[in-house]
């Protein structure tokens, strides 16, 4: 506790302070802007690091890494733009939200669940550190197999047709595999193309099934549908009352809860809580039917998971070394460069810097209280550009953020393609949500079952020895089964706002 309390202090010193305020502001910068994610700030960053002194050099990439996780969230929720992965499944509900006037009340409940659920996960890290990274050890790729697959298959329970919702998860897989096999390194669907060998970008695909789509479902619409942007209020970040708080804190501890337990594993990160966290509260909240159609619980959910998985990733890289996410392989090379090596070590040896980060990390995410209020009503305002105006600007966002991503002017022709995909799966009522979860959790679900079928000989019967995995996989398998052979039920149950 001390620890804490000592990185508090030390955070409140003004050069400290400095360096933590200008990562938030950074961070929530590049979290809003589709491609220019976190990640992209602390690389940029990194080289910088030979420059500046570690402890502010940490604060720094501090601020970024919590801030640009909750940035994306604004423009998700205003214009179906997720400014990042880890905000997509935020957009479904949050735009939904918008649509009906109440972006306000959808902006105020990510604000809040985001510094919630953050504040949670780095009360975690810094209490339960070493006892949850040894937790961790145990989960291997049978583990992991285990756990996509059954994420994946109730994905058949969403929305009026299972049949749909299943072919949107394949089509997500088969996207997922263009390019090398992770295990192997066999080319699939490459077609001779050297773009394709290397698979497509998560943000050209993001933007386009998302924003694209929205665009071109605008256009087909006509002039007679009203603005997306059309609002009967001046947008703020209206906070969730007491009794609506009430009524999604089930979903915000069981979010919070997953959001931790999947950052602490390796490879997952925020963008697999926050979707995993989406689809679980569409089972057991009690909303959870119309997910969909603008439900606070809908943006609750995956803002709590997106941000608890920060604290959580964290846990292993400090404890052990091994990164929990994309973000955290940033962070390993500054102690690398530091010559700093996470584990005992770093906790005997750097006791000032590691209660920087404890208190650098719990302040970034209260902060995000009052990052987040002033960040909404800066862009917020864009909420009542006309369409006809906003429709190209959206357009041009999104084609300078698929190209800043990898600076690969193909992504740009992706992410049209893409977004005419997106278009017509929305129009024929395929799930979105659905794609985007098997592309983004497709090449962990294949490295996994390749490594598990090595392991087995290739019989995987195998998995039901193991306790955990073989109640995940048989879950699953019946889940599939239920959802082929029950009665469909009406769409309109499912719309009912």
């Amino acid at each position: 506790m001390h620890e804490l309390l000592d990185g508090i202090l030390l955070c409140f010193q003004p050069l400290n302070a400095a360096f933590l305020l200008s990562g938030i502001v950074v961070g929530t910068i590049f979290g809003i802007v589709p491609g220019l994610q976190n990640i992209t700030a602390l690389s940029i960053l990194l080289p910088f690091t030979y420059l500046m002194p570690p402890n502010q050099a940490f604060l720094l990439m501090i601020g970024i890494y919590v801030a640009g996780i909750f940035g994306g969230s604004i423009t998700a929720i205003l214009f179906r733009i997720p400014g990042a992965p880890e905000n997509m499944a935020t957009a479904i509900d949050g735009y939904a939200m918008t649509r009906r006037g109440k972006a306000s009340n959808a902006l105020g409940a990510a604000i809040f669940a985001s510094a919630l659920g953050g504040t949670v996960s780095i009360l975690v890290f810094v209490f339960a550190a070493p006892q949850l990274a040894n937790a961790a050890l145990w989960f291997g790729p049978i583990e992991y197999f285990a756990l996509i697959f059954f994420a994946l298959a109730m994905v058949a329970l969403i929305g009026a047709s299972p049949v749909k919702s299943l072919v949107s998860v394949v089509l997500g897989l088969l996207v997922s595999n263009v390019g090398l096999s992770p295990i192997t390194g066999t080319g699939r669907f490459t077609f001779g193309s050297d773009y394709l060998t290397g698979g497509f970008d998560v943000v050209a695909v993001m933007v386009g099934v998302f924003a694209i789509a929205e665009v071109l479902t605008r256009i087909d619409a006509g002039p007679a549908v009203p603005a997306a942007t059309t609002l009967n209020e001046r947008v703020r970040s209206r906070f969730p009352t007491l009794a609506e708080l009430r009524a999604i804190w089930g979903t915000l501890f069981r979010s919070t809860g997953l959001g931790i337990i999947v950052g602490i594993l390796p490879a997952l990160g925020a963008t697999a809580a926050a979707l995993l966290a989406y689809q679980m509260e569409r089972r057991l909240a009690p909303t959870g039917r119309k997910f969909g159609t603008g439900e606070l619980a809908g943006v609750a959910a995956p803002e709590a998971a997106n941000n608890a998985s920060v604290g959580g990733a964290m846990i292993p890289l400090m404890t052990l070394g091994i990164p929990g996410s994309s973000s955290t392989v940033i962070m390993l090379t500054a102690f690398q460069i530091y010559g700093m090596q996470p584990g005992v070590s770093l906790f005997q040896e750097q006791k000032e810097l590691v209660s920087l980060i404890y208190g650098g990390m719990l302040i970034a995410n209260v902060g995000l209280l009052l990052a987040g209020v002033v960040a909404v009503r800066l862009f917020s305002r864009m909420a009542s550009i006309p369409f006809a105006f906003l429709g190209p600007a959206i357009v041009i966002l999104c084609t300078i953020g698929a190209y800043a991503a990898r600076s690969n002017p193909v992504d740009v022709l992706a992410m049209f393609g893409f977004g005419i995909l997106g278009f017509f799966m929305e129009k024929a009522g395929f799930s979105i949500s659905a794609f985007v979860l098997a592309f983004i959790l497709g090449d962990i679900l294949e490295s996994s079952f390749l490594r598990t079928m090595i392991l087995f000989d290739w019989n995987p019967l195998q998995i039901f020895t193991h306790p955990f995995a073989g109640a995940l996989v048989a879950a699953a398998l019946a889940t599939l089964l239920w959802a082929t052979v029950r009665p469909r039920r009406p769409t309109s149950a499912l719309i009912e706002a």
